[in-house]
């Protein structure tokens, strides 16, 4: 069984690059896809096991609250994580002092969050101590955010072995926490914890491993000169990275606040469902992204002929998702995570066609980072963000979780795609994704 997932995944990057490195992204393919795949049965089971546990209104504490400490993630993180792989790149000499640069400016950018999210959630908390508490312990990860310069290293090296393999250990130990603790009929905030421990456990594994391949964290050093430009480069990226962030979370706040409990918690099911099926977008990016910023160097003919191959194949794969969300919905849901779930069915088939967008953002954004465009990633998250507020805060009144779902369908559409054609600068790619849309160019390669 192996052996044919990975000669599928090969068959996958023969058809997006013939380029010498063809091998290390066939292997970066295969373990975050291994990764995705180990993930996906556990985190459905785990999951809809915590959601029938704490039923829908304690579930939906749960996840409204670990939704509003998201929101500063982002900042925490600086939007460093593509500016610092793209100079690791072009400037492997300066890897020591990168590094060290970027995690000087995510320590102090993460104790910062990490203040913010809790007077945040003081004041919006004020009578729901609960919810304080789950904000204050899970933004606790903010502080660990700096030895994430570790996976952007690995990261750059395509050796993406080792980031799956620290995560992945750390995710399937808290996970059997999760079911010994469900047993046992723990309290809320034990799951809360184990939220935190899951993250903490697998950067202390990837620092463990980059000691172990012979690299050592005490050779970083910090430079102002890099650490201000690394800055510079990323600031616009923190502020499109919230709205982004504000565009994927803000719904589930919102939807607590004036709907209630019980509705956030069916909602949080059908995200939770969603997020595990956007794997297919995220490791086609993370895989693939260093090596077109390689090629779009070296060669715009051969640069350009690669991104529509990949927009092509991420479509192909999400209209199987679609399809199947639509066919199958009913019984995913019922069957996972209970009756009193059953709600969730019609939103998560109008969720499903967020694969569509996400995957041409996923492009987009990679694209924008690379012509250094960071100001238009900004202007479109803003938007985003924008159009999903005012929606919902229009249409959750009228239809509860349906008018949060039209909502994000709505930002997403317009800020990612329609909007785009205000852009000259952007006609070329956006051609690109038009054409890929209707899978013009998928023949070639089935």
């Amino acid at each position: 069984m192996m052996n044919l997932f990975r000669s599928i995944i090969k068959r996958i990057q023969e058809y997006l690059s013939k380029s010498p490195n063809l091998q290390k992204i066939t292997d970066s393919v295969f373990w975050l896809a291994l990764d995705k795949i180990i993930r996906l049965p556990v985190g459905l089971f785990v999951g809809a096991w915590l959601a029938r546990y704490l039923a829908p209104e304690q579930f939906g504490i749960y996840a409204s609250a670990i939704a509003l400490s998201v929101l500063f993630r982002t900042f925490a993180n600086l939007g460093l994580r593509r500016v610092v792989i793209r100079e690791l790149i072009h400037q492997p000499e300066q890897k020591e002092a990168i590094l060290g640069s970027a995690f000087g400016l995510l320590s102090v950018s993460g104790i910062l969050s990490w203040g913010l999210s809790v007077l945040t959630a003081a004041w919006l908390y004020q009578d729901d101590s609960t919810s304080f508490w789950i904000v204050t312990i899970v933004g606790l990860r903010f502080v660990f955010c700096a030895f994430e310069s570790i996976m952007y290293f690995f990261e750059a090296e395509n050796q993406f072995r080792y980031i799956v393999i620290a995560t992945i250990i750390s995710y399937l130990f808290i996970n059997a926490l999760k079911v010994l603790f469900i047993l046992l009929q723990a309290d809320l905030m034990v799951f809360v914890g184990l939220f935190l421990a899951e993250m903490v456990l697998g950067l202390l594994g990837l620092a463990f491993i980059y000691h172990y391949k012979g690299y050592q964290l005490w050779n970083w050093t910090f430079s102002r000169r890099i650490a201000t430009q690394l800055f510079k480069d990323g600031a616009p990226l923190i502020f499109s990275g919230m709205m982004v962030v504000v565009n994927a979370r803000i719904d589930q706040v919102m939807l607590r606040e004036m709907a209630g409990d019980a509705q956030a918690g069916v909602y949080a099911v059908s995200i939770q469902l969603l997020s595990i099926l956007f794997f297919i977008p995220t490791i086609m990016h993370q895989a693939v992204f260093p090596n077109i910023v390689k090629e779009f160097a070296n060669a715009r003919p051969i640069f350009y002929q690669k991104l529509e191959r990949i927009i092509n194949l991420l479509y192909g794969l999400s209209y199987l998702v679609i399809i199947t969300m639509f066919l199958f919905a009913d019984i995913i849901i019922v069957l996972l995570f209970g009756e009193a779930y059953a709600e969730a069915a019609p939103a998560i088939r109008v969720l499903s066609i967020l694969l569509i967008f996400s995957s041409m953002n996923v492009i987009k954004n990679s694209y924008l980072i690379i012509q250094n465009w960071t100001s238009l990633k900004l202007l479109f998250s803003v938007l985003a963000a924008s159009i999903n507020v005012i929606a919902n805060l229009m249409l959750i009144p009228q239809y509860g979780i349906m008018g949060a779902c039209y909502a994000s369908l709505l930002s997403y559409g317009i800020s990612v795609y329609f909007a785009s054609w205000c852009f000259p600068k952007l006609y070329h790619l956006n051609r690109l994704i038009t054409r890929a849309l209707f899978l013009t160019r998928i023949r070639k390669w089935l």
